[in-house]
């Protein structure tokens, strides 16, 4: 998996591994660094970093802050990741910071409209959180839907609202 880094960010401590062909994992903030080290299980960089990762942490730092990026650019090593999963997440990666998509309207421009479930599964196991904007994806009718990272859909509203989009809890989403 290569080496790993964590960023201190506004939201809380993020990580990320990478390898030659890119990053093969990215990491929100956990309860707390300490878990969110156990859960990477990577050593962390040490030594001169490559100039593209700390560019990437200073990016998701900025992100966070409120200098939205779509990160569309950074390279993902998808070699752990199914065909599928690979077509999603690239579809996703077109929605835009202060967007969002529905699981069931992901699957029609994917052509295939009856795998929003599969969908569904393919972003509770998405490697690269916020990389792969997944808490963009909101369930039927614009509900909130869940969000597997630490937090929950608590989370997800704070990764929304950084984005500009605003959430009321009778289940009606604007921006």
């Amino acid at each position: 998996m290569g080496q790993a880094i964590v960023i201190d960010t506004s939201l809380g401590t993020c990580g990320f591994s990478w390898a030659e062909a890119g990053v093969c994992r990215f990491w929100l903030p956990q309860e707390s660094e300490k878990a969110l080290l156990l859960q990477m299980g990577t050593p962390t960089a040490m030594g001169e970093l490559p100039g593209w990762v700390v560019e990437l942490g200073e990016r998701v730092r900025r992100h966070l802050e409120g200098e939205l990026d779509h990160f569309r650019d950074v390279r993902l090593d998808f070699t752990r990741v199914s065909d599928f999963a690979t077509r999603a997440y690239g579809r996703l990666r077109e929605v835009g910071p202060g967007q969002t998509t529905t699981y069931g309207a992901l699957a029609r421009s994917m052509g295939q409209p009856a795998a929003a479930r599969a969908l569904g599964q393919a972003m509770a196991a998405n490697p690269w959180p916020l990389l792969v904007p997944c808490h963009r994806v909101l369930a039927a009718r614009g509900a909130l839907g869940g969000f597997s990272a630490q937090g929950g859909t608590s989370f997800k509203e704070r990764l929304l609202a950084v984005e500009g989009v605003t959430w009321r809890r009778q289940g009606e989403l604007f921006a």
